[in-house]
């Protein structure tokens, strides 16, 4: 159980932005340029752009990457979703994202953990538009052996607004910081001798979206990213 709720907390994710080097190439954003449908300053997910991720985990640690494409855009409850597909489903699973009025969403479906199948997992992963220390809940419901569904929650509180985050050696303006508690009743977190919070620290770019995600179980940063305009 303890590492489907760290499967599902994963799946909160939404990129964006530029390259470096032979591997970047930075686009300036066009004057008077409109973001499209389902996308926003932090959650630039047009069609084409790509998001690679280093990914450390595991003890003694081990470090890995995977990337993410933005393949397609399609309409769930009357919103455009982008999808981001990855090229490694065991470190990132395939999601999609939308960017609505400040608010973004995710959602993951058919996810797989540990032999568990959970049809759909939604969340709302940033409100850019809220003052600091705003707080947001959803609950998505996990199927379990024996205890039937838990109830997982995602609570996050907009802890911070312009940052500047330094990662992997690249400085990230406009950077926002929200922390997420993730919660099972009591009940359930004893009866599998599991705790019953865990705390994920995210950051996201203006930009960029996702830039830096910490968890019990991993530390995520961008390496790289392209978005195209």
């Amino acid at each position: 159980m303890k590492q489907i709720i760290l499967g599902i907390t994963f799946c909160s994710i939404v990129f964006s932005a530029c390259k470096k080097n032979k591997d970047e190439e930075i686009i300036p954003t066009p004057t008077g340029f409109q973001w499209p449908a389902g996308t926003g300053d932090y959650a630039p997910n047009t069609n084409g752009s790509t998001f690679t991720f280093e990914i450390v985990s595991g003890t003694p640690a081990v470090t890995d990457s995977f990337t993410y494409t933005v393949t397609k855009d399609t309409t769930i409850g009357g919103l455009t979703y982008r999808k981001l597909e990855s090229n490694k489903s065991a470190l990132g699973p395939t999601y999609y994202a939308n960017y609505n009025t400040g608010v973004v969403t995710n959602i993951t479906y058919n996810f797989t953990v540990q032999g568990f199948s959970i049809p759909t997992v939604k969340q709302t992963v940033l409100k850019d538009n809220v003052p600091v220390n705003n707080i947001w809940s959803d609950t998505v419901n996990v199927p379990a052996p024996v205890i039937g569904n838990v109830p997982v929650s995602f609570t996050s509180t907009l802890m911070q607004k312009d940052l500047v985050k330094n990662i992997l050696g690249k400085d990230y303006a406009g950077t926002m910081y929200a922390k997420q508690i993730v919660g099972i009743p009591a009940a359930v977190a004893t009866f599998l001798n599991i705790p019953a919070t865990s705390q994920i620290d995210n950051y996201f770019a203006k930009g960029v979206g996702l830039v830096q995600k910490d968890a019990t179980s991993n530390n995520v940063k961008i390496k790289r990213y392209s978005v195209v305009k």
